[in-house]
């Protein structure tokens, strides 16, 4: 049976979930180690929310300051020229390319928190356009892009899968009642509930629509 995989990037794809928190919590150099606790605290949890309303916000749980947008947009600056080069080079996830390259479940979505454009550019520069049907990815919320995907496509969401690494990913398939699987690295605690089924490797896609 056809399948529409929507695919996270980060974390899902992309081993890159290590260098964006090193990035995040460059920003907090500056501050005492409490706060730079509280800001490694309030990132994590937030995986998968539009990077700008996160680093406002992280900014005002952790040091209880509300950056003007000018000094936002500095912030953010920041942050991409401390990820640019080395996103490019971070390594794929477990199976990853293996998965993408052999699957024919059906047609692959790319629902990203991260820049749009920003997504864009990594996979086409890395070759893996040739097998994503489209990016989606911010400012819009992964639940605007999911939205926006079977507008687009008018695809059937009723056989569809949604696969994450960040509660906000399985908040999003809860949205539209699509199955969720969790992507968790080995060795790594789920943040995850108890009855969510998670994988190590994203070949286990394969598992997952084929018990």
């Amino acid at each position: 049976m056809r399948t529409i995989i929507l695919l996270d990037f980060d974390g899902v794809i992309l081993d890159s979930v290590p260098i964006k928190d090193e990035a995040f919590l460059s920003l907090f150099s500056d501050y005492s180690p409490e706060i730079q606790v509280k800001a490694e605290r309030f990132w994590v949890d937030t995986r998968g929310m539009d990077r700008a309303e996160r680093i406002r916000q992280g900014f005002f749980e952790s040091a209880n300051i509300r950056p003007t947008e000018k000094q936002l947009a500095s912030l953010i600056k920041r942050y991409k020229e401390r990820i640019a080069c080395s996103m490019f080079h971070a390594p794929w996830m477990n199976g990853a390319i293996e998965f993408l390259s052999t699957q024919q479940h059906g047609p692959v979505f790319i629902v990203s928190a991260a820049p749009e454009e920003e997504v864009l550019s990594i996979v086409t520069k890395r070759q893996i356009d040739q097998y994503v049907q489209r990016v989606y990815g911010g400012p819009r919320s992964k639940v605007d892009n999911i939205a926006m995907i079977f507008s687009d496509t008018q695809e059937d969401i009723t056989n569809t899968i949604f696969v994450g690494d960040a509660l906000n990913d399985l908040s999003a398939a809860q949205t539209f009642s699509i199955p969720f699987l969790g992507i968790v690295k080995e060795g790594a605690p789920s943040p995850f509930p108890k009855d969510v089924p998670v994988a190590h490797d994203l070949r286990d896609i394969d598992l997952f629509l084929n018990p």
